[in-house]
């Protein structure tokens, strides 16, 4: 059964080689990735506008400076909290809160929906 179920998951994958490209089609088959999986599939829906290497980390949850927060919703999902907004003629700043402050949670700040600063 689990024998099919990776066939599968590699036909699949494989179906998108022309969209996707080799590297990043190779790299889901190595890491095991579920293109199915509803969070991989919309991540993947904009490799051609974020490039192979923003998919990749996305995929795997990696944030970096100067992603989106589309990007960051994608790749994490729902913030636990959203604070410290602030807006201004000139901007618009806030925080995603991933988990419970002081607890490990992971903190995300954004100026005008682009990511300036990560704390983890």
């Amino acid at each position: 059964m689990k024998k099919k179920a990776e066939e599968n998951r590699i036909a699949e994958i494989e179906a998108h080689r022309m969209e996707w490209g080799d590297e990043l089609t190779q790299w889901l088959i190595y890491e095991g990735i579920d293109a199915s999986e509803s969070r991989v599939s919309a991540v993947l829906n904009h490799v051609e506008i974020w490039g192979i290497q923003k998919v990749m980390a996305l995929i795997k949850k990696q944030i970096s400076i100067g992603f989106t927060y589309t990007m960051v919703r994608l790749s994490l999902g729902k913030p636990t909290s959203i604070d410290n907004e602030e807006i201004t003629e000139k901007w618009h700043k806030f925080r995603y809160i991933y988990g419970v402050p002081r607890q490990g949670a992971t903190n995300i700040w954004f100026k005008d929906g682009i990511v300036t600063k990560i704390k983890r």
